[in-house]
């Protein structure tokens, strides 16, 4: 049964065991007009959902909770479970709805006519993308060599997924590793551990007090028994026409899950057009850098800083050079904060970080480099050791794609650091019998 009870200033309809097909059985709730109007209770119907007590998850194996319209902060009802303690009524702390977890850094199949920064978004789901990284050939465009994770998106499952490209490739698929778990969590008060069963199905999920439906109206459009329906149909019209013109423009939605970059008709900047694949390139004589004698004390040479050319390169670089007939060493300590924007390091192997190097001989016998990396505040190191030029007095460096020294994403000092933190760099020459060791260029990539 539905009565219409008057409320100062506010109208509302009562209902009581009234079974309605989008809702079920809804008993003793009051709820508002526009609800009644427009179905504003979201549901999951009925599905297998499992139940993990000991962090409040219900986890679907199907659908998904955003799509069904379920929000933070929704009341839910859940019905359907064997365990009574599953029956409840319970308030929703977060949603992960099939979020894509990891991918593989190389594109399966690499297609044709990509760009390096064209970002691409994984057919099968929605709004999960990459970021072009590599491209296979040498030119301005080719196959999809390696791809930079961007945004996990959601409603995504496991295998190969098709691409849509900002940019004019076409054909590149990209496979998906794993996915988080279509679920919401909630206080796990009397819950017990529970796997759904079926088919046929029994468990459900219903939202019965939703953050987003509209609650009430305003003082001087409430709804009184005497009125006509037309008239309070042109109530409820002014009032659905003010929370229309506060709904988001299109660009704006864009802007809110990080599609488009700002043109001319889109002035919103997004966090895909913000955070993007760049380098932090550091050339000799960089401000954040200093030299100093390495710890031992066999550290007799002179540094020097110069600049020359390579074939078509040119090498801002430091010179040791020893005429002792022992080894000697010096450091060049560098040190890196890491951006609060940071999202991670380039993810192809030994790309993260990458130091420019050159040695006198193709042998360690009186020449040769080491770089030594830690996170500030940490005692645990990373290094590369024993490096000399594979062809004596040639440049082996990033931009030559021929580097000898380079840090993968997967490091254990690299894949510890966050936002805020500083990454501490000392790169070590060594240098004997008047043969030189020369560093250039050290470069930082990754998305931030």
């Amino acid at each position: 049964m539905i009565t219409l009870t008057p409320y100062l200033g506010l109208k509302k309809l009562e209902h009581r065991d009234t079974d309605y097909p989008d809702w079920g059985t809804i008993e003793n709730e009051n709820m508002d007009i526009l609800d009644l109007a427009f179905g504003n209770r979201f549901d999951t119907g009925l599905i297998a959902i499992d139940v993990v007590a000991a962090t409040g998850k219900f986890i679907r194996a199907t659908g998904s909770y955003v799509t069904d319209r379920f929000a933070v902060g929704d009341t839910i009802q859940t019905s359907g479970f064997t365990n009574p303690g599953n029956n409840t009524t319970k308030t929703i702390l977060t949603i992960v709805d099939a979020t894509i977890l990891t991918i593989n850094g190389a594109s399966i199949a690499g297609g044709t006519g990509y760009a390096v920064g064209e970002v691409l978004t994984l057919v099968g789901g929605i709004g999960g993308t990459v970021t072009v990284d590599t491209i296979t050939g040498g030119g301005a465009t080719g196959p999809v060599n390696g791809v930079i994770f961007t945004s996990g998106g959601r409603d995504y499952t496991t295998g190969i997924k098709a691409t849509t490209s900002t940019g004019a490739g076409i054909n590149c698929t990209i496979q998906i590793l794993s996915v988080a778990d279509r679920l919401i969590t909630v206080d796990n008060t009397g819950l017990v551990n529970e796997t759904g069963g079926g088919p046929p199905y029994h468990e459900r999920i219903m939202s019965i007090y939703p953050t987003h439906s509209i609650s009430h109206y305003t003082q001087e459009n409430y709804v009184t028994n005497e009125e006509s329906h037309s008239l309070s149909l042109d109530k409820l019209d002014i009032e659905l026409e003010k929370d229309a013109l506060l709904m988001p423009t299109q660009d704006q939605k864009n802007a809110l899950i990080g599609e488009n970059a700002p043109t001319i008709n889109n002035n919103y900047v997004t966090k895909d057009y913000v955070r993007k694949a760049r380098k932090k390139v550091f050339f000799p004589e960089e401000a954040d850098s200093v030299l100093t004698p390495s710890p031992g004390g066999a550290n007799s040479g002179n540094m020097t800083t110069a600049s020359e050319v390579h074939g078509n390169y040119t090498y801002n670089n430091y010179k040791w050079l020893s005429s002792e007939v022992t080894l000697q060493n010096y450091d060049i300590s560098i040190q890196w904060k890491v951006p609060e924007t940071f999202l991670g390091f380039r993810t192809v192997a030994n790309k993260a970080l990458i130091v420019d190097i050159c040695t006198q001989e193709n042998t360690n016998t009186n020449n040769y480099a080491e770089v030594i990396i830690k996170k500030d505040g940490v005692a645990t190191t990373s290094s590369i050791l024993d490096k000399y030029s594979a062809v004596a007095t040639n440049w082996y460096s990033e931009r030559e794609v021929n580097e000898l020294i380079g840090f993968t994403y997967t490091d254990s000092v690299l894949s510890s650091l966050v936002p805020g933190n500083i990454l501490d760099i000392t790169i070590r020459v060594y240098s004997k019998s008047n043969k030189y060791a020369k560093v250039g260029a050290v470069t930082i990539q990754g998305v931030w």
